[in-house]
């Protein structure tokens, strides 16, 4: 059988359609711009892999980073929310006391803080860290992290409360002074945490005026102000109100 020779495939499909660039294209140039700026276009395709390269492993880090900081957060909760079961009941408890709940909640708390700064979730670790921390009477530890969650976080929902708690470590270290202009700076506006503050400014001042009685009038003003207040905190606080008046009348008569 005598074989036809091939014919060679047509540089073109018959009856496509040919592209030609318009004629106010000047192809000339434009290939001697690109064969003069060759090692510009070079760099700047190296530049832009290495920006994809570096964009997308960022993308990808974010992400282990918030799986992460997210477990680490939630295995820290659990042991802060712990509840010990009672000695008679099934199983192994998963702390023995408050104090070991507290102290390796605390330390799981702080751990992520430290390793994933950047997280969305460390201003809370950092503040659950402190709250742990004076949970177990560790004043000046709490008052470090606190601290450092007011210096990081200034702008922060849980700002204000963390005010407060940095003046509660201040009364406990005995520095009312201090106390005082921390609860001050939570102390504007309405809300538990401005009622709470203000609570804590009068109690500072009860002390402070017991050796400065210029502070005495300041104190009981402050007290009447907030017992009068139809504020939710302030009556549920109505208790400890009545008892620093009357722990100032009696004082007064005393004097």
């Amino acid at each position: 059988m005598k074989l036809r020779p091939v014919k060679p495939l047509p540089t073109r499909p018959a009856g496509s359609p040919t592209f030609t660039l318009p004629a106010w294209i000047d192809t000339v140039r434009i290939r001697a711009f690109v064969e003069t700026n060759r090692l510009a276009f070079i760099s700047a395709g190296a530049v832009l892999f290495v920006f994809l390269a570096f964009t997308i492993l960022y993308v990808r880090h974010q992400s282990t980073v918030a799986e992460r900081s997210a477990a680490m957060f939630r295995d820290a909760t659990n042991l802060y929310g712990y509840r010990i079961p009672p000695p008679d009941a099934e199983g192994l408890p998963l702390v023995g006391s408050d104090e070991e709940k507290f102290q390796r909640a605390g330390q799981a708390f702080q751990q992520l803080a430290d390793t994933y700064p950047g997280s969305r979730l460390a201003p809370l670790a950092l503040y659950y860290s402190g709250n742990c921390r004076y949970r177990l009477k560790q004043y000046s530890g709490a008052l470090e992290a606190f601290d450092q969650f007011i210096a990081r976080f200034p702008r922060h929902p849980l700002v204000g409360q963390a005010h407060v708690a940095k003046g509660d470590c201040l009364e406990q270290l005995g520095r009312y002074p201090e106390a005082y202009q921390a609860y001050q700076l939570a102390a504007s506006g309405p809300g538990p945490v401005s009622a709470e503050a203000r609570l804590g400014m009068a109690r500072c001042l009860l002390k402070i005026a017991e050796t400065d009685r210029a502070r005495w009038s300041e104190a009981v003003d402050l007290l009447n102000r907030l017992a009068a207040e139809p504020d939710g905190y302030a009556a549920k606080a109505s208790r400890e109100i009545r008892k620093l008046l009357t722990d100032l009348s009696s004082q007064s008569e005393s004097k």
